[in-house]
């Protein structure tokens, strides 16, 4: 395994009695518990209620994080990390792109009926296709039977929900100006509400992370993970010389700026939550680290001595 020189920044973390994967545990386990706390106090049973919809994306991307850390922990296998990686800022796009860069509500209500008519329109097509006809040795009658009926209450739902959608859609104050190649798409990524011009993925990549690079990067070395093309082999064989905590500090890099977008969105209840979290941390802190150490470290976060 190849040596690498510490940087000032690791070497602060030494300072500190910290290791690199250590950061990424403390702001996961913050946003983890803060988001935790506003899902079971804002609970609503409503798919499109903007700020479940935010909770439930940010559970969804923690959840890809604590995957990710399981595998740091055990075969620290870097091909499957950044697969999960990429799933994570997939949804890290999403919400920045829903919930700070649109500032209007009536647009973002509007795109997120646009989101699920997307989503309800592909499930609607692959329940379209047949289920391949039942082979005896691997299934049984009744389990074939019980996927069929699945299947017809899944369309059923569905239907009603499409419907439920563009009624909704109908009737934004925004439709009257809606390009018809909007709703023939469901493209709620569109750039102008009178055009059918959309972002792409990597404009909201781009969006998220604000730097053209650093867009790229995700977009484009990430996605040789996914598709398994052959960097992802040659990374593979030589994983002993890359940093394993590599996907660790992305997700670090998103976890940050999801947490201030949570404190807009929840700033009545944001500071005693994340107070409430400090002293909980502060305490396992205190039984590893010196004073001095420790005086430290709270410093940076502000935490009050």
């Amino acid at each position: 395994m190849v040596i690498m020189e510490r940087t000032p920044y690791q070497q602060k973390m030494d300072l500190l009695g910290l290791q690199e994967h250590n950061l990424f545990e403390i702001f996961f386990f913050k946003v983890v518990h803060i988001v935790s706390a506003l899902s079971t106090r804002y609970a609503v049973d409503d798919a499109l209620d903007e700020r479940t919809f935010l909770l439930r994306t940010v559970t969804r991307m923690t959840n890809l994080m604590n995957s990710v850390y399981t595998l740091f922990k055990t075969t620290k296998d870097r091909a499957s990390m950044m697969i999960l990686t990429r799933s994570i800022i997939d949804l890290n796009a999403i919400i920045v792109f829903l919930f700070r860069f649109v500032k209007d509500n009536d647009e973002r209500a509007l795109r997120l009926c646009l989101y699920y008519l997307d989503g309800v329109r592909t499930r609607i097509e692959f329940l379209k296709e047949p289920l391949k006809e039942r082979d005896s040795r691997y299934i049984s009658e009744e389990e074939y039977n019980a996927t069929l009926c699945q299947m017809e209450k899944a369309k059923k739902a569905d239907t009603v929900a499409l419907k439920d959608l563009e009624n909704r859609i109908l009737s934004s104050p925004l439709f009257p100006r809606m390009h018809s190649g909007i709703f023939k798409k469901a493209s709620w990524k569109y750039k102008k509400i009178d055009d059918k011009e959309s972002y792409s993925w990597a404009d909201l990549y781009e969006i998220a992370c604000g730097e053209k690079k650093m867009a790229g990067f995700e977009q484009k070395y990430l996605s040789h993970y996914v598709h398994g093309i052959a960097i992802s082999d040659f990374q593979f064989s030589s994983i002993n010389e890359t940093n394993p905590v590599f996907s660790l500090n992305i997700c670090c890099t998103i976890l940050n700026p999801v947490d201030q977008l949570i404190k807009e969105w929840f700033p009545n209840d944001y500071n005693d939550l994340e107070k409430e979290f400090k002293l909980q941390m502060g305490e396992k802190l205190l039984s590893r680290l010196s004073p001095d150490s420790l005086n430290e470290y709270l410093k940076r976060l502000d935490y009050p001595e």
